[in-house]
């Protein structure tokens, strides 16, 4: 199990259009991803069903 030390302090979601949302992060952390190969996807799938269900309130 890799030890994850990304600190997703500054992020933020933006609808785009309809389907597509856009992920706002460091670049500290952007950086971190390519270096480990990480999809931020991935690594926010919990928050953006959080950001979706809070978006349909």
């Amino acid at each position: 199990m890799v030890k994850k030390e990304l600190m997703f302090k500054d992020f933020k979601f933006e609808r785009k259009q309809d389907s597509m949302i856009s992920i706002r992060i460091s670049k500290k952390d952007k950086d971190f991803m390519k270096k480990r190969k990480l999809s931020p996807t991935m690594l926010f799938r919990s928050k953006l069903e959080e950001f979706k269900r809070r978006e349909k309130k």
